[in-house]
């Protein structure tokens, strides 16, 4: 790995959200209390050092088992949309080597995914 790019999007002491974003909940609402937001950077800092040196010690087994513990879906039949508008049942598995979402289709086949090519229907 040469290089790679990361984002992240977090609701920290929003506690006020459009209609049509009925799920969506911040640190604020789940804590019941105001987020530091220098505290909180500093601890977000903390760790993503953290794991970029488990990348780098070559310790990116560990690192790829724990983003799959979290992976959102994991193994739950779950229905999606492609990105030409078709749904389909399937079962999401993995993450490929290259970073593509893995999920098994009713018929046993494994299709992978790339960003925005499918959605949770």
């Amino acid at each position: 790995m040469k290089s790679t790019v990361i984002g992240i999007g977090l609701n920290v002491n929003q506690i006020n959200f459009p209609s049509h974003l009925s799920k969506a909940t911040s640190l604020k609402k789940i804590l019941k209390h105001d987020v530091d937001l220098e505290e909180l950077l500093k601890k977000l800092i903390t760790e993503l050092k953290l794991s970029i040196s488990d990348v780098s010690n070559s310790k990116r087994d560990t690192l790829k088992s724990t983003y799959l513990d979290f992976l959102y879906k994991k193994n739950i039949p779950t229905m999606f949309r492609n990105s030409e508008d078709v749904l389909f049942m399937g079962i999401i598995i993995g993450v490929s080597s290259v970073g593509k979402l893995q999920i098994q289709l009713e018929d046993d086949a494994i299709s992978e995914f790339g960003i925005k090519e499918v959605s949770i229907a």
